[in-house]
């Protein structure tokens, strides 16, 4: 097939698939895989060593966690290699990485982590903009104004904190001056656990990146 040939000429493979499609997959490409071609894969919460057993041997072998924003070459990528990639193929996999996003090389038992701050750092952020916009709505400010000034107020305070010297919770008490409005804010989630809230997510995300590991 041409998904066959095209590995067989090829000197990186990304294997870019559902976790649960990944044994189809591999299945498929294993007759022809050589034995020094590496595999990137993007695979949420797959081992490497899950990889090498459906191979049925050592190989060289990277694991990413890219993010949506690198669409925008704003992402960020966790890495991790096993010890039969060579420095040359890691330099290859980092270039490869590197294009439209940062890098951060990190060990595989760290990477479900990295999974979980994914899915709760978009999934839940984006959420809470949807959940956010509708309460601003409710209090009569039109959708179309409502929507633009929620996107612009979260990815303003994404980029400072991204620019600043200062912490996210130093950045939260700077801007909640005593007896005022963000203050009254603060002390609302507070009261409602939402640091109950982030921590259950995480767990829950990692948790399922756990399993999924296995």
């Amino acid at each position: 097939s041409d998904s066959r040939s095209a590995v067989a000429r090829a000197g990186v493979i990304l294997l870019a698939v559902k976790p649960q499609q990944i044994y189809a997959a591999l299945g498929v490409l294993q007759s022809v895989l050589k034995k020094n071609q590496l595999i990137i894969s993007i695979a949420a919460g797959i081992a490497m060593r899950s990889i090498e057993t459906i191979l049925a041997r050592r190989h060289p072998i990277v694991r990413a966690m890219p993010n949506l924003p690198l669409t925008i070459n704003e992402g960020i990528t966790a890495w991790c290699a096993n010890s039969a990639v060579g420095k040359a193929q890691k330099r290859i996999a980092q270039n490869f990485l590197s294009a439209g996003a940062m890098t951060c090389e990190v060990k595989e038992s760290q990477l479900n982590a990295v999974t979980a701050l994914s899915a709760v750092g978009q999934g839940v952020l984006y959420t809470f903009m949807a959940l956010l916009l509708e309460e601003i709505v409710a209090l009569r400010v039109p959708r179309a104004a409502a929507d633009q000034l929620v996107r612009t107020t979260i990815a303003g305070a994404a980029r400072l904190l991204q620019q600043s010297a200062h912490t996210a919770r130093e950045l939260a008490a700077h801007v909640a001056t005593k007896g005022g409005i963000t203050e009254a804010a603060l002390k609302s989630v507070q009261r409602d656990h939402f640091n109950r809230l982030i921590t259950h997510a995480v767990r829950a995300a990692y948790a399922r990146a756990q399993e999924l590991s296995r």
